[in-house]
Order: C-alpha cells, then sequence, then structure tokens
C-alpha cells in the first residue's frame, strides 16, 4: 500500500502542481480612463467620447461681488473642448480668453444652462499654448457662481 502512495506523490513532484505565480498587471495612472460623458442640456448638446484626452482643468467659481474668473493651460496648444454651467441665481456673462490675450468665445448663459465649446487647431489659431482664463460677470453685480472643465485632445477630435 505504501508503494501505491508513494508513486503519485514522486509523479506530483516531478511534474508539478500547476500553480503558477501570481502577477498583477501594471496600471498607468497617468493615462485618461476611456469614458463617455452625457451632459443633460438643451438637447443641441454633443456627446463627447473622452477616449484619448486630457484634462486641463475643472473648477467651481463662486463670486460675492459682481465678477470673477478662473483659468486654465493648455500647455501642448492640442485641440480643446471647453464646458461652462452657471450654477448662480442670476444671468452670467463670460468670456473665454486665450494665451495671447484673445477673446475666442463670450456670451450670456442662464442660471442653469450649460454650454460646450469645441476649438480645433485646423479651424483658425485661437488655439495655442499657455493660460486660458475664464472671466464672467453678473450684471445686477451680485453674487453669482459657475463650473467648468477644459480638455485636450492630442489626437485632434
Amino acid at each position: 500500500m505504501k508503494k501505491l502512495l508513494v508513486l503519485p506523490a514522486i509523479a506530483l513532484s516531478l511534474i508539478g502542481t500547476g500553480t503558477a505565480a501570481a502577477s498583477v498587471p501594471e496600471t498607468n495612472m497617468n493615462k485618461t480612463p476611456e469614458v463617455t460623458e452625457i451632459q443633460l442640456g438643451n438637447g443641441d448638446d454633443s456627446i463627447i467620447m473622452y477616449s484619448s484626452s486630457i484634462l486641463l482643468g475643472s473648477q467651481t467659481v463662486s463670486f460675492d461681488h459682481g465678477s470673477g474668473s478662473g483659468y486654465f493651460w493648455n500647455k501642448s496648444g492640442d485641440d480643446l473642448t471647453f464646458w461652462i454651467q452657471n450654477t448662480g441665481p442670476s444671468t452670467l456673462r463670460y468670456k473665454l480668453i486665450n494665451s495671447a490675450g484673445h477673446t475666442p468665445y463670450q456670451e450670456s448663459i442662464s442660471p442653469g444652462a450649460q454650454k460646450t465649446l469645441y476649438f480645433s487647431t485646423s479651424w483658425s489659431d485661437w488655439v495655442s499654448s499657455g493660460k486660458y482664463t475664464i472671466s464672467a460677470y453678473t450684471d445686477d453685480g451680485g453674487v453669482g457662481s459657475f463650473k467648468f472643465a477644459a480638455r485636450a485632445f492630442p489626437e485632434g477630435f
């Protein structure tokens, strides 16, 4: 009987038990995850695929005396999208100022409304590398707030 038990034990030691070393795949924490973001808007807004984009900035700005500003950096000068939402109680007038000091876009946005803008290097020279500023104010000089986010698209839209 001992001979019957010894043979399988020797065979297992020569062949192996079939277990493999466990390993964890490396995760690149600097890569933007592939996300499809759907934002509710007025029905005219687009669905944006963020598969190969870089978040340049995301901020909530609140102000008490009629005006406020925020900024983000577009270091590479790539195509970009800019999203803004008025989270304040009154109409907000805003303008986006690029690194050269030009204003590629300005408009009014009502409370609760949001807007997504697209800027491509192939359309014009408005997209440049450097600091972008969002300057906003209310007509009544009162309180206001807004959220914004900007993303660069190195591979274009």
